[in-house]
């Protein structure tokens, strides 16, 4: 079985393609790759909490540790942001991430992270997939001896708790106004790898904090854990009538955000990233460019260009928005699926910060969300957005993908099709908004954004589209 990475690391299901044999192949590739580089100093490994997440961790590490000078193992699940940092703070040459993020709970996967913690920006993940080898590869396996073996061998760290993290991302944040939160937060962990992490802040800044879904269920109640408005409406109704303030929730592997108002409606991320940036820039007086997701409206974009700094759109997937946090002048970066990464941290999304500068933000502008938000899109035009995931065999997927990027439609409905670009995917023009279609690299998944004139509409053109992707 071949193993490719896909725009944001390597998914399977569990027990059909992720399995111990091809980890070990995986394990194999990672040491030539490094082995190459001349760089097998170190390496970080973090797990998130869906099932067998740590075994399969603790391999890896049982795996490699026979190849690098020291394998530094967190004792307890971790959002994907604190492994990225903890691979720079170690200056290790490599952070994996043993993670499905958002995906449904029988897949698990793998991230990888490079020594500046963040994704890889370069060919690694290439020469990676080149080396993986394509019969087994031999090794020992006796999974309830793991942890025990790992601890007797002195080449061997344990990580067992998130100081030097907590510590770093409080350097950024204003603790008086998060202190002075009015009202309560209610955060939803969708029983992900921010469970251990959100409550410990809570408490370390004396916020008042309800807590939903932050308890070990590595199955996720059998629901996807991502925090996105139809996955999380039971939990818009408790912020809704239990008068919280504001609900945040955070996907798997606590990289990425949902936000709710106190009405318990969804707040779309293009939203919070121009929020975020206009706040950072206009209020904390941080300096600094944006980039953002070709799938996400630009009015953050719109913002840099008022103040005079630079904005960028790039392909979807985090490892494109995170090129430009490298270069000099950017100060945040987001993508469409709810990942925003700052300047002045690590090159990496984080869920986590993300959580705690809304937090401030609300904090200092003294209104409910739902008025920010309406008062900001009032002042932009009140654009509207949408869109769907959806399964279909690949095969069907590829071939009308193909075909629409060899001749496109004159019209889309009653829509004239003005412009066509394909920095990512198919993005059509039309009059007052566009269309994206893109096609999953690791799923059988067809994924389709909308920004258009009104909600109606924005159904209309996803029905359109997706009945485009699955003509058979």
């Amino acid at each position: 079985m071949a193993i490719h990475f896909g725009t944001d690391g390597w998914r399977g299901v569990i027990g059909a393609d992720f399995t111990f044999d091809n980890l070990a192949r995986l394990g194999r590739a990672i040491v030539d790759t490094l082995s190459d580089r001349g760089d097998l100093a170190s390496i970080v490994i973090g797990y998130d909490t869906r099932f067998m997440s740590r075994q399969f961790a603790y391999f890896l590490g049982d795996y490699l540790r026979n190849f690098v000078d020291t394998v530094c193992l967190f004792s307890q699940p971790c959002p994907t942001p604190v492994l990225s940092f903890y691979t720079r703070q170690r200056k290790a040459s490599l952070g994996i991430m043993v993670t499905a993020s958002h995906n449904p709970f029988y897949y698990n996967g793998v991230k990888f992270k490079m020594d500046f913690g963040g994704p890889p920006i370069d060919d690694f993940i290439e020469r990676v997939e080149k080396a993986v080898p394509s019969g087994l590869i031999p090794y020992s396996l006796v999974v309830s001896q793991l942890f025990n073996d790992l601890s007797q061998d002195c080449r061997v760290e344990f990580i067992h708790n998130f100081d030097e993290y907590i510590e770093n991302i409080l350097k950024f944040l204003d603790k008086d106004l998060l202190q002075k939160f009015p009202g309560k937060v209610l955060y939803n962990a969708m029983n992900g790898s921010g469970q251990n992490m959100m409550p410990l802040l809570f408490k370390k800044l004396n916020m008042k904090a309800g807590l939903e879904r932050c308890e070990m269920n590595p199955l996720f109640h059998e629901e996807q854990p991502e925090p996105i408005s139809h996955l999380l409406q039971d939990f818009a109704v408790n912020v809704k009538e239990s008068n919280y303030a504001m609900g945040i929730a955070t996907d798997g592997d606590a990289d990425r955000i949902g936000l709710f108002d106190e009405k318990g409606d969804f707040v779309d991320l293009f939203v919070i990233t121009a929020l975020l940036y206009q706040y950072l820039v206009e209020v904390k007086k941080l300096e600094g460019g944006v980039a953002y997701s070709a799938s996400l409206i630009d009015i953050a974009g719109r913002i840099a260009g008022k103040h005079g700094y630079a904005a960028a759109e790039v392909p979807v997937g985090f490892k494109h928005v995170a090129r430009k946090l490298h270069e000099p002048g950017y100060l945040l970066a987001a993508e469409e699926s709810g990942g925003i990464g700052y300047g002045f941290h690590i090159p990496e999304r984080d869920g986590i910060l993300t959580a705690l500068l809304l937090m401030e933000m609300m904090s200092y502008y003294k209104q409910p969300l739902s008025r920010l938000v309406s008062d900001f899109l009032d002042e932009w035009d009140k654009p509207h957005y949408g869109r769907i995931d959806f399964y279909a065999p690949s095969e069907i997927l590829q071939l009308n993908f193909h075909r629409l990027q060899e001749k496109t439609p004159e019209k889309l409905g009653n829509l004239s099709i003005k412009k066509v670009k394909e920095i990512d995917g198919l993005k059509w023009y039309f009059k007052g908004g566009w269309v994206l279609m893109r096609i999953s690299q690791t799923e059988p998944m067809g994924r389709i954004y909308v920004m258009a004139s009104s909600q109606p509409e924005i159904r209309e053109i996803l029905a359109l589209c997706r009945g485009l992707l699955t003509k058979k």
